[in-house]
């Protein structure tokens, strides 16, 4: 007899401390779900939701560990007690690794974490736990909460709790999602004679891709094509934010992930400000209307990914299912539409737009984001492709995909929507590693590989058709060159300049009739490229052939310190003349200083920089000084 009774004990201290766990657990996910909503807005709360009930199971499964532990050791100890213990080594436990974890993806935007840090958070925990022992019996043992220590009360505070975040999640954000694709009629008209436009941006795709992309290939020989194009940055939020709003990177602000698009005039609230609607589909979760990407558009829709378990964007950034669905991902068999957002849904969205503005005579810009060549890829039998041998077959495919559903979209637009007055864009937003210097992805560095892009204009009538500009020329060019061609005024605060001045233009049609040699053009602009990602901040200034790059000392992937490339002679980028080249060097080093200058200057000083992201860009040499920045904590 002795022996059932302290099995139904082992047992219910077992249950305690799940229950225990699994409040402390709802705790620590409810509290992750509100800093993640304060941070940015998806139109929806439903990471609330996910996060109370993820870090419930999850916490629930953890206190089983206190639990046992507790359950072996045969000692007179109150229920109360038992419940504390669990729920405390639970609430520090799990809460101290999601805290980790934000200040990682966070705070230090992937840097190692000092040592400092985890230190305090160890002491943190060790002062936190007696206090935390001592309150939390009390609560559950003196106090109407003791119905916690009972199975049906915990199961209905655990309803009630789960209940009202389902009732707040169903509650609309305040970004709208249901904007309608025609906005009101503009106060001033657009310029007369001013053309539609339409901006393409294909991440993920390289400049020597399109040889390989029938349709596109076709459409260069109906456009102008720019031969040596450089992004302003390796990733995809910093490369767009630099496509939105002609300036560079520690001007606007978008350094790394879940950055807010915070200075600078986009292309969309310059068009509209001139008569124009305007629309955007994306298909990265990182281009969220809350982080300052739908700026300035009338219309903005997220076309995202099918998640591996069906969360909504908001949940995706719990710390729980982000582990879940990498896990899932690694194992499990899944469409292409499940790593990126579907090209298909994402045109489709798109062709709305159009009609509907053709209809109403509208003039529109439509800027469409599309993922589906960028990593991860997915193989032939449908398992996530990182790296390996499988990676061409993988990439090709998705290149192949993509070039399809733009094809059609193409075709479409020329024919139901008569596209001969449509000024049509298509570039990206950087490139992908595939293994030149060791690794496959995007995000990693800033090799050419990764900057040089792609970049067409079908300009309408098919004006300057097949031409091919050799000179350098900039993604931060971009807007500057569609608003001249729209004949809307670019504001001061773009630091990019117009491609096709009436100078460039004639100096073409010198080019096209023999009159001059060699690739003689306009005088180059430095092209500068900067992030702070993964944990790699990152800086590369090009002009002409020659190209610095910078790292930090502790860079994690070994990048050196600075590296001088001769991009004529080493167009692989193998050999270094840091050193040997002072002059070049030096010259290289003034003009990524005032680059960034001027750019930051254009914009009001540009966006905040924490101290932290400052300093590293001080290091870097992009900035010249980090007073405003470390005025107060970071």
């Amino acid at each position: 007899m002795a022996g059932r009774d302290e099995r139904i004990g082992a047992a219910r201290r077992l249950a305690l401390a799940a229950a225990a766990g699994g409040v402390a657990g709802s705790l620590v996910g409810g509290v992750e779900a509100l800093y993640i909503l304060s941070r940015w807005s998806t139109g929806e709360y439903l990471a609330l939701l996910f996060g109370v009930v993820s870090g419930g199971l999850a916490g629930a499964l953890a206190g089983l560990v206190p639990g046992a532990l507790l359950a072996a050791v045969r000692a007179r100890r109150s229920a109360a007690l038992d419940w504390s213990a669990a729920f405390n080594v639970v609430l520090i436990g799990f809460g101290g690794a999601v805290l980790r974890h934000h200040l990682v993806f966070d705070a230090l935007r992937e840097h190692p974490v000092p040592r400092s840090w985890d230190l305090a958070l160890g002491i943190g925990a060790a002062l936190v736990l007696p206090l935390g022992l001592w309150w939390a019996a009390i609560l559950v043992g003196r106090t109407p909460l003791r119905l916690l220590l009972r199975a049906r009360g915990a199961a209905v505070a655990a309803g009630t709790v789960w209940g009202l975040a389902a009732l707040f999640a169903a509650t609309p954000g305040p970004v709208r999602t249901d904007a309608a694709l025609v906005p009101d009629p503009p106060a001033t008209p657009p310029p007369e004679g001013a053309p539609d436009v339409v901006l393409l941006v294909l991440s993920g795709v390289r400049a020597g891709d399109l040889a390989a992309m029938p349709h596109l290939a076709a459409l260069a020989g109906e456009s102008v094509r720019f031969a040596d194009v450089s992004a302003a940055a390796g990733w995809t939020g910093g490369a767009v934010a630099s496509l939105w709003t002609a300036t560079l990177p520690p001007a606007h602000g978008v350094l790394g992930d879940g950055d807010r698009l915070a200075a600078g005039r986009t292309l969309a609230e310059v068009f509209r400000d001139a008569g124009y609607a305007t629309g955007a589909v994306v298909t990265d979760g990182g281009l969220v209307h809350g982080l300052g990407f739908g700026r300035g558009f009338d219309w903005y829709r997220f076309e995202g990914p099918r998640r591996v378990i069906g969360v909504s964007e908001s949940a995706a950034s719990l710390a729980v299912v982000r582990r879940l669905e990498e896990w899932l991902l690694a194992r499990r068999r899944v469409g292409a539409g499940v790593v990126h957002g579907p090209t298909g849904p994402a045109l489709r969205a798109a062709r709305a737009f159009v009609e509907a503005n053709r209809e109403a005579g509208r003039r529109f810009l439509l800027a469409a984001q599309l993922s589906e060549a960028a990593p991860p890829w997915v193989g032939a039998d449908g398992r996530v492709v990182a790296s390996g041998p499988s990676v061409g077959a993988a990439r090709a495919a998705a290149l192949a995909r993509l070039d399809a559903e733009v094809g059609a979209f193409l075709a479409w637009l020329d024919g139901r929507a008569g596209g001969d007055d449509v000024l049509v864009a298509v570039t990206a937003d950087h490139g992908v590693e595939l293994g030149e210097h060791g690794r496959v992805g995007d995000g990693l560095g800033l090799y050419e590989e990764v900057l040089r892009v792609p970049l067409l204009l079908r300009l309408p009538g098919r004006e300057l058709a097949g031409w091919r500009v050799p000179w350098p020329a900039r993604t931060v060019d971009l807007a500057p060159t569609l608003a001249a061609r729209a004949g809307v005024a670019a504001p001061r605060e773009w630091y990019g300049r117009d491609l096709l001045t009436g100078e460039v233009v004639g100096l073409l049609e010198d080019r096209a009739h023999g009159d001059l040699g060699g690739e003689a053009g306009p005088p180059p602009r430095p092209a500068v490229a900067v992030q702070d990602h993964r944990g790699a901040a990152l800086a590369t200034v090009r002009l002409g052939a020659w190209k610095l790059a910078r790292a930090l000392p502790d860079d994690p992937r070994g990048e050196p310190r600075e590296a001088l490339r001769d991009l004529d002679r080493d167009p692989g980028e193998r050999r270094d003349l840091a050193g040997r080249r002072a002059d070049r060097q030096a010259e290289l080093s003034r003009l990524l200083r005032e680059a960034v200058g001027e750019a930051r200057a254009r914009v009001g000083g540009g966006a905040p920089l924490s101290c932290s992201v400052c300093r590293r860009l001080l290091d870097l040499g992009t900035v010249a000084d980090c007073e405003r920045a470390c005025r107060g904590p970071d």
